[in-house]
C-alpha cells in the first residue's frame, strides 16, 4: 500500500504536469526562505495541515509496510519535498493520501477503528473517526453542489467511486461519474486553450 500511496504522489505530479496548472511554478521554486512562507502558501490552515501530516506519518508507518520502499519515495518524504517546491500543492497531495488512508480503512471492523482510534487520540493526533467524518461531510457538501470545482473534490469523488469508504447507491455512482466527466472535460479545455 506504500507503494501505492507514493504512485498516487507520482500521478499527480504527473497529471499536473500534463494540464499545465503549476508546472513551471512547480519545478522552478526555490524552497521557502522560512516556515510562515511554507505556511502562508497552504490551501489548508496550517494547524489542519500539520495534523493531517501527523495522521499520514503515524498511519503510514504502521499500515503501509513502508520500510520495503526506499526512504525518499516514502509518503512523507514525497510530501516534504513538495512542501520545498510548491506549497499549495502539498495540501492537495497530502489530502489526497489521507483520502487513500480513509479508502484502505474502510473495510476495517469497529474493534480495530477503536484501539487506533484511542492510539492516535493518546499520541495527540485526529482519530480515523473524526477523518472519516470530515470526508463524509465534504462529499455531501460536493454532492449537494452537483460539480466539482478543484482537484481535491476531485480525487474525493474518484475515490469513493473506486473504492467503498461509503456505500452510494447505483443513482449515485452515476452522478459522480457524470460530475467526474465534466470536469475532466473541463481541464482538458484549459489544456487545449493554454
Amino acid at each position: 500500500m506504500a507503494l501505492a500511496i507514493t504512485i498516487h504522489f507520482a500521478q499527480y505530479i504527473w497529471v499536473l504536469r500534463q494540464v499545465n496548472l503549476v508546472s513551471r511554478y512547480l519545478f522552478q521554486v526555490d524552497a521557502p526562505a522560512n516556515n510562515e512562507a511554507f505556511m502562508s502558501k497552504l490551501k489548508l490552515d496550517p494547524d489542519q495541515y500539520q495534523s493531517l501530516k501527523k495522521f499520514l506519518n503515524f498511519f503510514s508507518d504502521r499500515f503501509l509496510n513502508v520500510q520495503s520502499v526506499p526512504p525518499e519515495n516514502r509518503p512523507i518524504a514525497i510530501l516534504e519535498a513538495m512542501e520545498k517546491t510548491a506549497p499549495g500543492r502539498a495540501a492537495d497531495g497530502l489530502m489526497m493520501a489521507i483520502n487513500d488512508c480513509i479508502e484502505m480503512s474502510s473495510g476495517w471492523g469497529t474493534e480495530k477503528i477503536v484501539v487506533l482510534d484511542a492510539e492516535l487520540k493518546n499520541s495527540g493526533i485526529i482519530t480515523l473517526t473524526e477523518l472519516r467524518h470530515q470526508y463524509s461531510r465534504q462529499y455531501a457538501r460536493v454532492v449537494k453542489r452537483g460539480r466539482i470545482t478543484n482537484e481535491e473534490e476531485y480525487y474525493l469523488l474518484k475515490g469513493i467511486l473506486d473504492g467503498d469508504s461509503l456505500k452510494i447507491t447505483d443513482p449515485e455512482k452515476e452522478s459522480l461519474i457524470m460530475m467526474l466527466d465534466s470536469y475532466e472535460n473541463k481541464i482538458k479545455a484549459v489544456t487545449r486553450n493554454r
